[in-house]
């Protein structure tokens, strides 16, 4: 896997994802911040959930992003019948909120520069299909480093606005493939951060901005809310 090859290599970058201030979280790349829930005072983004991928002080606040392995994604940009360059290892998200098994997160996704054409709804549907179907080089939008196959069955989708600015939101059921478990309910939300490109050495390509949550169907609509709360608070700069 990409993983393993940039790992052993001694490929994977150190730097921040982002950092707290007084008024919210920022990420590195300056293209979009998340408002805390109830202002400096808690300094919290999802309350009642935990912020597990980042080190928290003795104070209880995020201190530095985790930097293990698992905490990084890989990328291949590379276009078909291309196979130079546009390889790039970033964090796998930029926030992720754990509660029990249930999860949101935020992630900042690099494309092929071919994707840029592609409107939301076809993207967003793609990434999703490609799940159950396997697509080669289909744009990770979970985070799982192509280690989630299984079935997918779409519950909705539609239109969606995040600080004013288009979006596209689908919802759907993941049953993995080898597992006994019962589906897992997922709901993404994707944008494009205005003008903000993805830096890949001397290449810029394009990325898109993703909110998701990750339940069990029946807890899905109270984590939802959550999860609403939290896009909510989002401003793309």
């Amino acid at each position: 896997m990409l993983l393993a090859t940039l790992a052993a290599s001694g490929c994977l970058p150190q730097r921040s994802i982002g950092h707290f201030a007084d008024n919210g979280f920022y990420h590195t790349r300056d293209h979009y911040r998340v408002r805390y829930a109830d202002g400096e005072a808690s300094r919290g983004l999802v309350p009642g959930w935990d912020l597990v991928n980042f080190h928290h002080g003795e104070d209880g606040q995020p201190v530095q992003a985790r930097s293990e392995p698992q905490w990084w994604s890989g990328y291949d940009l590379r276009e078909y019948g291309v196979h130079r360059g546009r390889v790039t290892r970033a964090e796998r998200w930029d926030l992720r909120f754990a509660r029990g098994d249930d999860a949101i997160f935020s992630r900042t996704v690099p494309l092929k520069p071919s994707w840029a054409s592609y409107d939301l709804p076809t993207l967003l549907r793609y990434a999703v299909h490609a799940i159950q179907a396997r697509y080669a080089g289909a744009p990770d939008l979970l985070g799982t480093d192509e280690g989630m196959p299984g079935f997918v069955r779409v519950i909705s989708e539609g239109d969606a606005v995040v600080d004013g600015r288009p979006a596209r939101f689908i919802t759907f059921d993941h049953q993995d493939r080898q597992s006994r478990q019962s589906a897992r309910r997922v709901t993404l939300v994707a944008m494009r951060p205005g003008q903000h490109a993805w830096r890949v050495r001397r290449w810029r390509v394009p990325m898109l901005l993703v909110f998701g949550v990750v339940t069990e169907p029946g807890a899905h609509r109270e984590s939802r809310a959550d999860f609403e709360g939290l896009v909510s608070r989002v401003d793309v700069r």
